[in-house]
């Protein structure tokens, strides 16, 4: 009789242990489904926020690669003083705070987060390559500068479109964002192109000129070797 009793004692420990742990696995199964909700949540907004504000950095990444240091009319962008015409940029560098954006990064792949949180660092890079090649001159502008500037911007645009591409895919195959992806592709593309064209175009030019006054001063060196020549030449 009493290992009967203690039988059904255990028999009942046991059920209440089963229900409290099928209730606790209930409750975390619950919470995990809402936690789930939240991310899935979090990711679509951030996506389509960051989206915007990538797609904004590559057309101005677009229209810096096409400065070319004219002005509307044609015509050199800056003017000393004295009003002598120079090339001038008329695009400024473009900004991107992504830290500023009140999102949850951590909805976000890693590396797509890594990505986009890198892109400051790569905006200050190129700013500083690109001043390095301002020459303390008449023509500050003249030369490599804006052949160099255009394609590092043109190069970013393309690599940020890349980015825009990766985050649209986190929501699936939304018509409008991959037409969008398309046409921020297809001007990336073509700046880049463009921007190479033109950064060759200014080496062979640079390349003919160095040919130039070397031809120059061989010749000048030449006609210096003749008069000393004539010089010490021993007169009859």
């Amino acid at each position: 009789m009493a290992e009967q009793s203690i039988a059904q004692s255990l028999i009942n420990a046991g059920s209440g242990l089963a229900g409290v742990v099928i209730g606790a696995a209930i409750t975390w199964f619950r919470e995990e489904r809402k936690e789930e909700r939240v991310r899935q949540g979090d990711s679509k907004y951030l996506a389509v926020l960051v989206m915007g504000h990538l797609e904004n950095l590559v057309r101005q990444c677009v229209t810096i690669a096409s400065d070319v240091g004219l002005d509307d009319e044609g015509r050199p962008a800056g003017e000393h003083s004295d009003g002598y015409p120079f090339l001038k940029p008329t695009t400024l560098a473009p900004k991107f705070e992504p830290l500023t954006l009140d999102v949850n990064w951590k909805a976000l792949d890693t590396d797509l987060m890594a990505q986009i949180l890198d892109l400051p660092g790569e905006l200050a890079h190129i700013k500083r390559s690109v001043a390095a090649k301002i020459v303390d001159d008449i023509d500050p502008y003249d030369g490599e500068y804006f052949p160099y500037r255009r394609v590092l911007y043109a190069g970013l645009a393309r690599r940020v479109a890349g980015i825009y591409r990766d985050l649209q895919a986190t929501l699936g195959t939304n018509p409008v964002y991959l037409s969008r992806y398309a046409e921020l592709g297809a001007q990336a593309d073509e700046a880049l192109q463009t921007a190479n064209e033109a950064l060759l175009g200014y080496a062979r030019q640079a390349e003919q000129w160095r040919q130039k006054q070397a031809a120059l001063e061989a010749k000048e060196e030449e006609e210096e070797a003749r008069k000393r020549a004539a010089e010490q030449a021993p007169t009859a």
